[in-house]
């Protein structure tokens, strides 16, 4: 089993409900430290050297940060009875004083082990599509969207299609504004 985890190229951490890391795969060794008994009962944030751990007193979990960090979060959704947590974030550390930030995805899965709730945290770097997201050709005049495949498409529906995002519609402040003008 270990090493099938071992094996997976993002980074892995069993954690506990009190975001203690137990354990780390070799992905995860390779970032923070080959040597696995050196991030055993830290906390994330410590052992990758997070921007904020050091910024409060008592270290990773307590700084302002920290109280909106993915990887927290993530943790505590699945601790408190969620299946899993899933969110895509700027994780930003530090390596030899300089600041890296990435773009991650950050999953946290609930399981037992030997009777003890614990949390299997994965991080994935996704850089490369978080760019390739940023970008997205928009027609000047009607604002329809180009896709792949070069095909031209309503924003609404490539959306829809590409991202699996539903809509509302309403109007703003504005487009209200002079409906009711249009109306009078």
């Amino acid at each position: 089993m270990r090493a099938m985890v071992d094996a997976n190229p993002a980074m892995m951490l069993v954690v506990d409900e009190k975001v203690r890391v137990l354990a780390a795969n070799h992905a995860a060794q390779a970032v923070i430290t080959p040597d696995e008994s050196a991030v055993v009962r830290r906390r994330p944030g410590e052992i990758l050297h997070c921007v904020s751990h050091d910024s409060h007193p008592r270290g990773c979990g307590h700084a302002e940060h920290c109280r909106t960090c993915v990887i927290r979060e993530a943790v505590h959704k699945v601790s408190d009875g969620e299946i899993l947590s899933r969110s895509r974030a700027m994780l930003k550390f530090k390596r030899d004083g300089v600041v890296i930030g990435f773009y991650a995805l950050v999953t946290a899965v609930p399981f037992e082990h030997e009777g003890r709730k614990l949390v299997l945290l994965t991080i994935e770097d996704i850089n490369e599509l978080a760019n390739l997201w940023s970008i997205l050709p928009v027609c000047a005049v009607c604002k329809k969207v180009r896709d792949d495949q070069q095909d031209w498409s309503e924003m609404e529906q490539y959306l829809k299609t590409h991202h699996d995002m539903r809509f509302t519609h309403g109007y703003c402040p504005e487009c209200q504004e002079k409906i009711i003008k249009k109306q009078l």
